[in-house]
């Protein structure tokens, strides 16, 4: 969210006489302000949104409010407040008749406890959100899969994160690079902790290439960069490959011509499955 939105919903938030177009807006701004890592501003927004939800008696918005200010905390480095809000929000979740209400709490909340190294718990949490969203077809089944084979490969349990990694590889679309991306990442990890880093280093190096042509995730492409670059493979240091290259390494991995878009061929699928 850029700028000039931010600026405008800050001027809308003394203007809206509507409740619930307040609300939204409230929402939207404190959103708009943890995208911009101003996390301080973002809280205290959530904060008022969800008091005034309270006294407007607004379950619905209470629910979504709880869990976008346990997200916030999160993102800011509070684990703390994130998992009080995320147990607030499962508890409201558990409260409705929509299954699927359950779902991103529960997300949330296996985060903390990896955070906090209850692998335990957080496997309890996310194999419980995957399977509501199975039952309930949710779309959020391919990233829970992916949180859940991290998980997995948390307890060494390799067999387990392939075969969510296979899922969720069938479940992602073309155009939804950020989780392609997230998914060839993931597999790196794998592969990197099994002892072998020559096939860690193919997928790492499709992850980062994908994600710096999705606007949405030039961040988490520069992050992919700089984590793999401390990752050693025998003596030589990741490096992030060059944007052109007609090197017969470059074609190997699948690179597509130079200017073009990858396309679904070769994303997720196309990463081989030795150096």
């Amino acid at each position: 969210m850029d700028y000039q939105t931010t600026g405008q919903r800050e001027v809308l938030r003394d203007k809206l006489v509507d409740d619930e177009h307040q609300l939204v807006n409230l929402n939207a701004l404190g959103r708009s302000y943890v995208a911009r890592l101003m996390f301080p501003q973002g809280i205290a927004t959530f904060h008022v949104a969800l008091d005034f939800a309270r006294l407007l008696r607004k379950r619905d918005r209470v629910k979504s409010l709880t869990v976008n200010l346990a997200s916030a905390y999160a993102d800011s480095g509070n684990t703390g407040e994130s998992y009080k809000h995320y147990t607030q929000a499962l508890s409201l979740a558990r409260q409705r008749t929509d299954p699927g209400q359950v779902i991103t709490p529960l997300n949330g909340l296996a985060g903390c406890y990896r955070r906090h190294g209850k692998l335990v718990e957080s496997l309890e949490a996310i194999d419980e959100a995957v399977a509501v969203a199975r039952a309930t077809h949710s779309k959020q089944l391919a990233e829970l899969l992916l949180n859940a084979a991290r998980y997995y490969l948390d307890r060494n349990d390799y067999a387990t994160a392939e075969d969510h990694l296979a899922q969720a590889d069938q479940l992602i679309g073309a155009d939804r690079r950020v989780l392609c991306g997230r998914h060839l990442d993931a597999t790196a990890e794998m592969w990197l902790r099994r002892g072998e880093p020559g096939r860690a280093r193919t997928y790492a190096e499709r992850a980062v290439y994908i994600s710096r042509w999705s606007s949405a995730s030039r961040a988490c492409s520069s992050r992919r960069a700089r984590r793999w670059r401390r990752h050693t493979f025998g003596r030589a240091t990741w490096t992030a490959p060059a944007k052109r290259s007609n090197s017969p390494r470059a074609a190997a991995i699948g690179s597509p011509r130079p200017g073009s878009r990858p396309s679904r061929s070769n994303t997720c699928r196309s990463a081989p499955t030795s150096p």
